[in-house]
């Protein structure tokens, strides 16, 4: 029977998954040097519905996730706040949750051919924001080849709606995309709050399709339509932030391509002046569509070939 195995220096646990089994139900908490090289092809792990499928915890040199697919799982991977980890790396993982496919942190983080997807719904309460993926703290990320959608919220509609595809926070140093995509979330498809790295990155059918808090400097970047589903935020398909003290932030990308079936913003700066430069553009717009919106003080602006909003 192929299998796959979870291995960790305290102890070995091995998971017996059959080709040709519907699928196994369960938990495990690691520590030690994780790795899980892989199951049977066709087989599948079912999550369960209020739980996480994998939890790393403590000392925790490095850890290899997948390939795998999972299925009926409220979270694959969860990185204890507490646990201490070296190099975290996923790929080939495919999962279908009810609220989140990972939240961690680590020195660094690897994420290669992954798509997430989250089914069920929109969820609801103050509790469970859905995301994609979620990465807290690293010294450096890299994500590749991989895509995350559907991660939706709903709430009252006098308040913000959250609901991301990727969330990258503040206290990670270096994140670079690779060919990544991020759709349909409720609030931003690729939520970034340090320097970015990208390049083939594409969102359409977030509120955000792309929110850039520190800048970034980006290849090719395709936006769609921008749609609101509810709450308080105004929906664009880049937004950056602004400073109104301090050095402004810079976001420099060679080739914008813009997809959009209905008039709205396609960038929208806020809380103070950025800069923005598009070597060049391919944009298909209806009439009504903006090219930018500055809400507290203009940046510098530099628009290059084809950066003319014309009607599809």
């Amino acid at each position: 029977m192929a299998g796959a195995t979870i291995r960790s220096v305290a102890l070995i646990l091995v998971l017996t998954l059959s080709a040709d089994s519907a699928a196994e139900s369960h938990a495990v908490s690691l520590t030690g040097e994780v790795a899980w090289p892989g199951i049977a092809p066709g087989a599948a792990i079912e999550g369960s519905p209020d739980g996480d499928v994998v939890t790393l915890e403590g000392m925790v040199p490095s850890a290899a996730i997948g390939p795998a697919t999972v299925r009926d799982a409220y979270r694959v991977v969860y990185v204890s706040r507490e646990a201490t980890v070296g190099r975290f790396a996923v790929d080939g993982l495919s999962a279908e949750v009810t609220y989140s496919c990972i939240r961690a942190h680590a020195d660094v983080v690897v994420v290669r051919n992954m798509r997430c997807v989250m089914t069920g719904g929109p969820q609801s309460g103050r509790v469970n924001m859905p995301f994609g993926l979620n990465i807290t703290a690293a010294k450096t990320v890299s994500i590749e080849d991989s895509s995350f959608d559907g991660f939706q919220w709903q709430t009252a509609g006098n308040r913000y709606w959250n609901g991301d595809g990727i969330t990258i926070e503040r206290d990670v140093a270096g994140v670079q995309f690779r060919r990544v995509t991020a759709n349909d979330n409720t609030d931003a498809g690729f939520d970034v709050r340090p320097f970015a790295l990208m390049s083939d990155v594409s969102a359409s059918g977030n509120c955000r399709n792309f929110r850039f808090w520190s800048g970034g400097e980006v290849g090719t970047l395709t936006t769609g339509d921008s749609i609101k589903r509810g709450g308080t935020s105004a929906c664009s398909g880049i937004w950056l932030n602004g400073s109104a003290s301090g050095p402004r932030p810079k976001l420099h990308i060679r080739r914008l391509i813009v997809r959009m079936t209905r008039p709205g913003m396609i960038f929208e700066v806020e809380t103070g002046p950025a800069d923005i430069e598009v070597d060049e553009c391919d944009i298909q717009a209806p009439a009504g569509t903006t090219m930018i919106t500055f809400e507290k003080g203009a940046g510098e602006v530099r628009l290059g070939r084809g950066c003319q909003v014309w009607k599809a």
